[in-house]
């Protein structure tokens, strides 16, 4: 190869890796695992030279300039023809491959775009691979409230803190989980119960920021709302919206559905909760949006979710997830747990853990289980999240 196009290929892999913005891919799947569509315009590509072959039900995508999630193992770089190719591969999470090639002028068209413009391109135009990738994984999720240090992990650092910091916990899980993959997530809070159950809002521009920081990278985000002295009914009003970004999922957290936050523990019935299930159902299916979306509900004790063995999961593009919740040591965290566990009608478990925090008056979990010890837990946990 001549120096010339070696220093030209170099300089393409080093843009296409430090950019921070550019347009999502489009994606066309694969006929079978030898043979590729043509790109529309361009010349015809070459079957992909991976130590790890395309499957049939893999995914290729042309993205102008944004590596938005990083290659997760050797097999997963390969050099083909002309253009740079990604592999989302559904069933194992977002993985991709860099086919790098002479496309400078292509990467550079990408850079200029902002990361709303990018979300926005998303939701537009690209396919489902977003909510595609909650088959066969598990997610791992930092918890918190943007700007408050107080409230978990999320709210303490910035997003480019955040990202190494939660990718490293995901790796951790992924290494331990079988053939499950594991997608990483931010767990924010949109509604704050407040002193008499009046609820504070973080700003929808700043949830949309993390929304679009995440949708780079192939990951998720889960929006809480902690329901205060309103109906279920209205907080899931006021989530609903967020649905209309494919990698945004939504959450309840009973415990704040009070008027005395902090001196009682709150509550919604199984009644209310499967209305929430119905209302989310109808939302995605009128607006014609795209996936299977999670909607999770946390409890640490028989109040927070009444009637619990009356939850019924009916809806075909709803998927309850029942978190267990609460700050223990190992054992406390296993009996809870296991209280969760008998309700077989909500067979999606999910667990909440507690880092040390240097907040006067918190508290967390001593000593924090392990990755090994949360994979143990049955059954294993669908969602396992940090505070």
């Amino acid at each position: 190869m001549p120096a010339r196009r070696v220093l030209k290929l170099s300089v393409l892999i080093f843009i296409i890796i430090a950019c921070l913005s550019a347009s999502l891919p489009v994606v066309y799947s694969l006929a079978g695992s030898a043979s590729l569509d043509r790109w529309p315009g361009q010349p015809p590509l070459l079957p992909l030279a991976m130590a790890d072959p395309p499957l049939a039900g893999d995914q290729l995508a042309w993205s102008p300039g944004k590596l938005f999630q990083p290659v997760l193992a050797t097999t997963d770089l390969a050099l083909a023809n002309d253009w740079p190719i990604w592999l989302l591969r559904p069933d194992s999470g977002l993985r991709l491959a860099l086919l790098a090639g002479q496309a400078a002028e292509g990467a550079a068209e990408g850079v200029a775009k902002s990361a709303a413009e990018t979300a926005a391109d998303f939701v537009a135009g690209a396919p489902d691979s977003l909510a595609m990738v909650l088959a066969g994984n598990q997610i791992v999720a930092f918890y918190g409230k943007p700007g408050a240090a107080g409230m978990g992990i999320l709210g303490r650092y910035s997003q480019a803190e955040l990202a190494p910091l939660l990718a490293g916990w995901a790796a951790q899980y992924d290494a331990l989980n079988g053939a499950l993959g594991v997608v990483p997530a931010f767990y924010i809070i949109f509604g704050t119960c407040w002193p008499e159950g009046e609820i504070g809002y973080t700003s929808r521009a700043a949830i949309e920021d993390y929304i679009a920081f995440a949708a780079e990278r192939g990951w998720l985000v889960i929006v809480d709302h902690q329901i205060g002295r309103y109906s279920v009914e209205a907080a899931m009003a006021s989530l609903l919206p967020f649905l209309r970004f494919p990698n945004v999922h939504l959450a309840l957290d009973p415990e704040w559905r009070t008027t005395q936050p902090m001196r009682e523990i709150g509550s919604i019935s199984a009644a209310e909760f499967n209305q929430a299930q119905a209302l989310m159902q109808a939302y995605l299916v009128e607006h014609q949006l795209p996936g299977v979306r999670l909607l999770l509900v946390h409890q640490f004790h028989p109040r927070m979710l009444t009637d619990t063995a009356q939850v019924v999961a009916a809806q075909d593009r709803v998927v309850p997830v029942h978190i267990a919740d609460g700050i223990g040591n190992p054992d406390l965290k296993r009996y809870s747990y296991g209280k969760n566990a008998v309700f077989t009608n909500l067979p999606y478990k999910g667990f909440k853990l507690f880092f040390e925090s240097r907040i006067a008056g918190a508290r967390w979990d001593i000593p924090l289980m392990t990755p090994a010890e949360v994979l143990a837990l049955q059954p294993m946990p669908l969602v396992i999240m940090y505070q």
